[in-house]
């Protein structure tokens, strides 16, 4: 499940995720990976991919999608982009569930709640700034379905900032 974050938890819209997409991540190279990339030794080669399921995304992932982040699902696997390479969505916290693990599917509402009095202040600690839903980037959280915790184990909730204009973040949002 998806929310959209704008400031308080009555604001939280929560939107239907469903459908993967395509994904993976920077890989380190000592050679170039194709006739179009002339890496130096132990540069990332960014033609190098590996999948990033969602439910696997940690604090300080970038990641492009295709689809909007809505039609994204916990399940779902996306492309993990370098932060220094213009990119759609950055991970500024990952935390878990402050519910007992072994328990069953709480709902939604309490997770939504948990997101919502979190990722604001974890923006804050993660870019150096405080959140303002006028500021250049909005942030959207990502939280455990009934089927991703039933399935996949999920109790992790995603703080996902992206560009209020739609446009692409360039270089990473964290505090330097």
């Amino acid at each position: 499940m998806l929310g959209a974050c704008a400031g308080d938890s009555s604001e939280l819209e929560s939107l239907t995720a469903a459908g993967p997409a395509v994904t993976g991540s920077p890989a380190t190279s000592s050679s170039p990976t194709s006739p179009l990339e002339e890496s130096p030794p132990d540069e990332l080669a960014f033609t190098d991919f590996e999948p990033l399921a969602v439910v696997d995304a940690t604090t300080g992932q970038c990641f492009d999608e295709a689809a909007d982040l809505g039609a994204i699902s916990q399940l779902a696997v996306v492309t993990e982009v370098s932060c220094a390479a213009p990119h759609d969505y950055e991970v500024f916290a990952d935390f878990a569930v402050d519910i007992d693990g072994d328990a069953p599917f709480p709902g939604s509402s309490p997770i939504q709640d948990e997101a919502a009095a979190t990722c604001p202040v974890s923006f804050e600690a993660y870019t150096g700034r405080a959140y303002n839903r006028a500021g250049p980037e909005l942030y959207a959280a990502m939280w455990p379905t009934e089927e991703s915790w039933n399935t996949a184990d999920d109790r992790t909730i995603l703080c996902v900032a992206f560009a209020v204009d739609g446009s692409k973040l360039e270089g990473s949002i964290a505090a330097d």
